[in-house]
């Protein structure tokens, strides 16, 4: 299971895509400046391509350092919430008690 954060799910590849479109927007105004040129083709299966590769090289530098951190106990399964404090993984439970707690950021439409 890869670590599917906001980053990784939302913001990264939002940014990774929307990069092409700004690029085509500003090429479209280079008669502005004097340069003539013409957009034949826009590869959208290659953009694609490169957002999946550049996602899955972040997701596997947040999981080394996940795995690697002495500061967290990285479990790479599924979790399941299975009363209002219990979580339970494929291994392992814990309840609220055994949790530090943490607040976390959300990912919003801002990222």
């Amino acid at each position: 299971m890869s670590p599917e954060i906001c980053l990784t799910r939302g913001c990264i590849p939002s940014k990774l895509l929307l990069y092409p479109a700004e690029l085509v927007r500003e090429l479209e105004r280079a008669s502005l400046f004097g340069i003539k040129l013409e957009i034949k083709d826009v590869e959208f299966r290659t953009i694609m391509e490169r957002m999946r590769r550049k996602i899955g090289e972040e997701i596997e530098i947040i999981r080394r350092g996940l795995i690697e951190s002495p500061d967290f106990d990285y479990y790479p399964e599924a979790a399941e919430f299975v009363s209002p404090y219990t979580l339970r993984l494929e291994k392992k439970s814990f309840t609220l008690n055994d949790l530090p707690v943490y607040r976390l950021k959300t990912c919003s439409s801002a990222c």
